[in-house]
C-alpha cells in the first residue's frame, strides 16, 4: 500500500525554553534548528532556520520550509537543534525524530531529547505542519 504524501509544508514558529549552551562564555545560546529528511537518497534534504541571537528562552523563527518526499513510508524527519558557538562550529542542544507518516498535521510542540535520548523537559519547539 503506497502513502500518497509527497508535499511537507512546515513552519517552524518557535522554541520554548532551549537547554543553556556549555560552551559559550555567556551561558546564552545563539539557537538555530536544522529539519532533516533522512530516507531513499532522492528524499535525504537539510533545511536551516537562521540563528536567534542570545535568546534560548523564548526564540521565534516563523520560517517556512517546503520539502518533496518520494517515498513517505521510508522517511524520518529530524528536528536538530544547536547553539552557533562561530561561523564554523556548532553545538548540540537537543532533537527530536520520527518518521513522516506518524506526524500529525495542524500545530504541535515537539520535545526536545539529548544526544543519550533523554528527555530535555520542558524544552520543545512550536511548529505547524501539513502534507499531502
Amino acid at each position: 500500500m503506497r502513502s500518497y504524501v509527497s508535499f511537507l509544508f512546515m513552519q517552524l514558529i518557535s522554541g520554548y525554553q532551549l537547554p543553556p549552551s556549555n560552551l559559550s562564555r555567556t551561558n546564552k545560546a545563539d539557537p538555530l534548528v536544522q529539519i532533516e529528511i533522512h530516507g531513499v537518497p532522492e528524499d535525504q534534504v537539510k533545511q536551516q532556520t537562521c540563528v536567534i541571537k542570545s535568546n534560548a528562552l523564548c526564540p521565534r523563527w516563523n520560517e517556512t520550509f517546503t520539502f518533496n518526499v518520494q517515498v513517505p513510508e521510508l522517511a524520518l524527519v529530524r528536528f536538530a537543534v544547536e547553539d552557533q558557538i562561530s561561523l564554523a562550529a556548532n553545538e548540540f542542544l537537543g532533537q527530536y525524530t520520527l518518521p513522516l507518516l506518524c506526524m500529525n498535521k495542524g500545530y504541535r510542540h515537539v520535545p526536545l531529547f539529548s544526544k543519550l535520548g533523554d528527555r530535555l523537559d520542558p524544552a520543545s519547539l512550536f511548529v505547524y505542519i501539513w502534507y499531502y
